[in-house]
Order: C-alpha cells, then sequence, then structure tokens
C-alpha cells in the first residue's frame, strides 16, 4: 500500500488510519507517521531525511530534468533532419520491425509512416531481398532497386553495437531524380 502525497498532519494521520483499516502492520513514514502508527496498533519504521540528504535529492532531480531536456532537444533536432532529408530514410532494428521512416521514404516508396513503424518490414517488403538478412553486419552501396512503378539507389548501413548487429539504416534517392539533377 503506498499512500498519496501528503502535505498536512491531518492527511497523514487519516493515510496511516487507511493502512490499519486496510490490515498493515508495518508503515514507514516521517515525524508524524511514526506518532500516529502506535495509536492504531501498527509498527513505524522511522525515516531520517537530513538537510544535505534533501539537497541532493533536488540536485538529482535537476540533473534527471536537465539530461530529459536535452535528450528531448536531440530527437526534436534529428526528426527535424529526417523531415528536411531529401533521401528516403528508414531504420529497422534487430528484429526486423520499422523505427523511423522519413517523409521522402514515403514519397519513395509510396507507404505512409502511420502505417509502418513499429510494424515488421517483411509484411511490406516480403520478397525484398533487401530486408531478408538484417542481422549480416556488411554494408552496401549504389544497389538499384525497385519498389513498384518507382527505381531507386539504395544504400544500407548496418547498426553495430559492441560489435553485435542491432538494426539496419537503409536509405533511398529516385533514379529519376538524380537524373534531373545531373542533367
Amino acid at each position: 500500500y503506498v499512500s498519496k502525497t501528503c502535505y498536512c498532519s491531518d492527511d497523514i494521520y487519516r493515510e496511516v488510519k487507511l493502512a490499519a483499516i486496510a490490515g498493515l502492520r508495518v508503515v514507514v513514514g516521517g515525524i508524524v507517521t511514526a506518532e500516529a502508527a502506535p495509536s492504531l496498533g501498527l509498527t513505524c519504521i522511522k525515516l531520517y531525511t537530513s538537510k544535505e540528504a534533501i539537497r541532493e535529492s533536488i540536485e538529482k532531480a535537476k540533473e534527471t530534468v536537465r539530461i530529459a531536456r536535452e535528450k528531448q532537444a536531440e530527437a526534436e533536432r534529428m526528426k527535424i533532419i529526417l523531415d528536411l532529408e531529401q533521401t528516403g530514410i528508414m531504420s529497422i532494428d534487430a528484429t526486423g520491425v520499422v523505427r523511423v521512416f522519413n517523409p521522402m521514404a514515403e514519397e519513395i516508396l509510396g507507404i505512409k509512416k502511420d502505417e509502418i513503424v513499429g510494424k515488421p518490414v517483411a509484411k511490406f517488403f516480403p520478397d525484398n531481398p533487401i530486408f531478408n538478412n538484417i542481422t549480416n553486419a556488411d554494408s552496401a552501396f549504389g544497389d538499384i532497386v525497385t519498389f513498384g512503378k518507382v527505381t531507386a539507389v539504395n544504400n544500407r548501413v548496418p547498426i553495430l553495437v559492441n560489435g553485435r548487429v542491432e538494426g539496419l539504416v537503409s536509405t533511398y534517392q529516385e533514379v529519376g531524380k538524380l537524373q534531373e539533377i545531373e542533367a
């Protein structure tokens, strides 16, 4: 049983009483809990908190918030980069599930991001050799691949973590657009 956060001694007494009614015999708390518990037949394990412990907890909380904000900013940066990139980008995890699919990949491959992210890539490309062996640690550059009516240049690079393949990043550029750029 975990009580709600309490702000005054009346709230704490009420929570300790509810714990006794619930059949608990031992509670953990501060000064007010330790005072209330014996009158209700409960044993209390008293928490002792020093100013230093509180200060340390606040500093750890600040650091956690700072790190969370940095990660959120980094995720937003990556999202913007992927959305602006004129190359189709798809990332697949080690189990073959699509984790990243940018707008240009939607355009080139003809699949909406909401339809493919979080689902097995084999469901969408069952006969495509690109995705048959995701655990293969070999990179491939400049392969010509066809998706329906679209022919594209494909590059694939495995995601390696400590020598182990954890997925694959695959990029696509339409051959027609590359020829336009060349011209």
